[in-house]
């Protein structure tokens, strides 16, 4: 009986620690979605010195009350124009939300101000006189991020617990086709290229897929549509 109460502890202790190591390498989700405006695609895809901003809404994975006004304040230094804090809850998780701005630019723009973004939308015109759009992602803002989680917060961040989405709206005057490939388009999966009518004030709703978002990240910037 001594035996068994003895291999009973060291089971509860050999738990104990395996519960603790998974608990250091959770990652920290998070998301950003994007307000962009065909017009501003428009000029900044012939003017490399137009730079837009618009506003988006992002959403991080909250380390709990005792430590939120400190992740605020990276969030401010992490972010533009950061404002509207708030907090949420999603499948029992809570997340701290902002609004904050990402810049519009032209894609030969590589270096805004001294300010780093983790996410700018470009855009570009090709030799067809075709406008093209897409994504940048900078590493270097998000293993910033992910070596503060890890020092405060003993947890990580993997691109792979992030999602990402572009609300394209179309504030012009007259209805516009849009070609887009490799994402959700209003949650219908697009692998290539589709055109797609948007009238005047309307909206199409662009998710990335997963291998979407990777490839982005892993290359740096990657076009997923075209204005026509």
């Amino acid at each position: 009986i001594f035996g068994e109460e003895i291999m009973s502890k060291r089971i509860i202790v050999h738990l104990s620690c395996l519960m603790i190591i998974m608990m250091l390498f959770v990652s920290c989700s998070g998301s950003i979605s994007t307000d962009v405006y065909v017009d501003d695609i428009e000029d900044a895809a012939v003017d490399a010195s137009a730079i837009y901003y618009t506003r988006a809404v992002l959403m991080m994975e909250s380390p709990g009350s005792s430590s939120v006004e400190q992740l605020k304040a990276k969030i401010r230094e992490w972010f533009r124009d950061v404002e509207n804090f708030r907090e949420t809850d999603i499948d029992f998780t809570s997340y701290l939300v902002a609004d904050i701005m990402v810049p519009v630019v032209n894609s030969n723009v590589k270096t805004i101000d001294s300010k780093d973004d983790l996410f700018t939308i470009i855009a570009t015109q090709n030799t067809a006189g075709e406008i093209e759009f897409g994504f940048r992602f900078d590493r270097s803002v998000f293993d910033t991020m992910n070596r503060y989680v890890k020092d405060e917060f003993w947890s990580s961040l993997s691109i792979e617990d992030w999602d990402f989405s572009i609300d394209l709206k179309n504030d012009s005057r007259k209805t516009k086709d849009v070609v887009i490939h490799s994402l959700y388009v209003d949650d219908e999966p697009v692998l290539t290229p589709k055109k797609f009518s948007v009238k005047n004030r309307d909206s199409l709703n662009l998710r990335f897929s997963d291998i979407l978002r990777d490839y982005g990240f892993a290359q740096g910037e990657v076009m997923i549509g075209s204005l026509v």
